[in-house]
């Protein structure tokens, strides 16, 4: 899954693009370089709770 993340902000406010892997459960920087993305550190509480809501469906 791709994400744009962006703040309100007078002008563009865009900050960039992750990717999320959700078999994997990483986070990856591709702003800068899709090619050689950069791994990302996030609370993985939130990778957990995000595979539960999968799994209620």
């Amino acid at each position: 899954m791709s994400l744009q993340l962006f703040h309100e902000a007078s002008g563009s406010g865009i900050i960039g693009w992750v990717r999320y892997d959700v078999a994997r459960q990483a986070l990856w920087n591709v702003a800068i370089d899709p090619e050689e993305p950069r791994a990302l550190a996030f609370d993985r509480r939130l990778a957990k709770a995000y595979a539960s809501c999968l799994d209620a469906r």
